[in-house]
């Protein structure tokens, strides 16, 4: 059923009223989940249907940049971040480096954007407790 103005407003009553102290962790790692998320989906489009597309190094060259330097202030992602995202997209991306071949620079270089991208959610170090 589709809801009403008055719901969506109290919706957004309780969210500004939300405490926001340490909102810079969690909107960080959202951010770093939905670049991951984007280049999977443009990857998987290169690998699936590359006519007429371009590897996107541009559009995640600041990106790269961000979690890079999260990775080297070893600040790195939580649990939100998706490591799912970042596993799917290296198998995609290293799928269009066997695809492209190893002429293809630009390709290569896509690659290891790609895997960069991924890496610090895929190598941060989970704690757990220990004891019974």
């Amino acid at each position: 059923a589709p809801r009403s103005g008055a719901a969506a407003l109290a919706q957004l009553r309780t969210v500004l009223r939300a405490d926001w102290r340490g909102w810079r962790g969690w909107a960080f790692e959202d951010l770093v989940f939905l670049f991951l998320l984007t280049a999977l989906v443009l990857q998987l489009l290169l690998v699936f249907d590359p006519r007429y597309r371009d590897f996107p190094l541009a559009t995640f060259a600041v990106p790269l940049v961000a979690v890079l330097a999260q990775a080297l202030l070893a600040d790195w992602p939580g649990p939100r971040s998706g490591g799912w995202a970042a596993g799917a997209l290296v198998a995609a991306a290293l799928v269009g480096a066997v695809q492209e071949g190893p002429a293809n620079l630009e390709a290569l270089a896509w690659v290891g954007c790609a895997l960069l991208l991924a890496a610090p959610a895929l190598g941060r170090r989970r704690t757990r407790p220990v004891g019974p």
